[in-house]
């Protein structure tokens, strides 16, 4: 091991990693808030062979662990041939037999049966979006295209869930989309919606309305015995206020444990729209992925995320919940140095009022849990 190697195993000494790939910019739809909106294209542009095959080469067999999330643009518009190729590459690369999942993030509109039964035979976990019954008038529209893929992926076995952008034109409607989303037996979760240019947005949620009414949809949610789907939004507060347990890369540092690498080969912090100051490199500039974390755009994206993060250390109550929160979402405020205030405050009041509500129900006896609560508030209550 050469004395480099050695240094950044010491500074980040993971056994695994998350690597988001983006094989295309392309997509064939046109989300209103799409966060790839700068890069995202119409001309297809995808990534070559030898580019994938360096991918694995340099990641694979450095860890004991590796998540693939295939993103985009729309992934599969790369056609099942590509990922029929990213199996039989990913085997060839590993030697070591680690463990290796994927991942794909889709709008499940290009989904036909046999992609379908490709993806589940493969272990190929499905994620997606979609917002709800106002989606088609409001965001993303292609509703009956989109349902109709999922119905694909579970006819052959698979399942997905779904990212709900939370956003002005659906704000109103969170029960409902919640009662929707049940009939359909669906987990979800929310997302916000981030710009960097509230003032005369259509989509922008006030932070007073936005708080609002997902406390009175978690006053809905909490209750409701008869919930049969996962809500993650709440799962996520809940289980840090109750267990101090987290997972989300928003929650964490992600820092030398996610990468993003564009069709290109470019090496980014996530799959999101940093610029170009906070490249890593190009893949095609080292040998071990560990390398990337000595780059120029790696330290700098690192050294302005500490000094947000020890400044959120000292003047935030729930800092041990969110630990300064997501670079992105920084970035999206105008800074990464700075946290985000539209959303540290938005979210700082819905853990507040989370933490109040089911506080009270730690000391009660589990007969009466059972007897008045969501069965899933249940499950995190009583388990020890």
């Amino acid at each position: 091991m050469y004395e480099g190697r050695k240094y950044l195993m010491n500074c980040f000494p993971y056994s695994h990693i998350s690597v988001l790939v983006m094989p295309t910019d392309f997509c064939n739809m046109n989300c209103v808030y799409c966060f790839n909106g700068r890069k995202t294209c119409k001309e297809k542009k995808v990534i070559s062979d030898e580019t994938l095959k360096k991918i694995f080469q340099i990641v694979i067999p450095f860890y004991s662990e590796v998540k693939f999330i295939w993103h985009g643009g729309e992934p599969l518009s790369m056609g099942m041939e590509f990922y029929e190729r990213v199996v039989e590459l990913q085997n060839e690369f590993n030697i070591n037999n680690i463990s290796i999942q994927n991942t794909v993030q889709t709008n499940l509109t290009l989904l036909d049966k046999k992609f379908a039964d490709f993806l589940v035979e493969n272990n190929f976990h499905v994620g997606s979006s979609f917002d709800g019954i106002m989606q088609n008038e409001a965001t993303r529209h292609n509703t009956d295209r989109i349902l109709k893929g999922h119905e694909i992926l579970k006819s052959s076995g698979g399942r997905n869930g779904f990212i709900c952008v939370v956003q002005n034109k659906n704000i109103d409607y969170l029960v409902d989309d919640y009662e929707w989303f049940k009939s359909k037996k669906i987990n979800y979760t929310h997302n916000m919606y981030l710009t960097d240019s509230p003032q005369d947005n259509e989509l922008f949620v006030p932070e007073d309305k936005y708080v609002s009414k997902m406390c009175d949809f978690f006053d809905y949610w909490m209750f409701d015995k008869r919930c049969n789907i996962r809500v993650s939004y709440f799962e996520t507060f809940l289980k840090y206020i109750l267990h101090k347990e987290k997972d989300l890369c928003c929650y964490n540092s992600c820092m030398g444990k996610h990468i993003g690498i564009h069709f290109d080969g470019s090496i980014f912090g996530c799959n999101r729209d940093f610029p170009d100051e906070y490249c890593f490199g190009n893949v095609y500039d080292y040998e071990d992925i560990h390398e990337c974390f000595r780059s120029g755009g790696f330290n700098s994206l690192l050294s302005k995320a500490v000094k947000r993060r020890n400044h959120c250390r000292e003047v935030c109550d729930i800092y041990d919940f969110c630990a300064g929160g997501c670079n992105s979402t920084a970035l999206a405020g105008g800074n990464i140095e700075k946290n985000n205030e539209y959303i540290c405050e938005t979210m700082r009041a819905v853990y507040k009022y989370i933490e109040e509500k089911v506080e009270p129900w730690r000391e009660e006896r589990e007969d009466r849990i059972r007897e008045r609560l969501n069965p899933y508030l249940v499950e995190m209550l009583i388990k020890k």
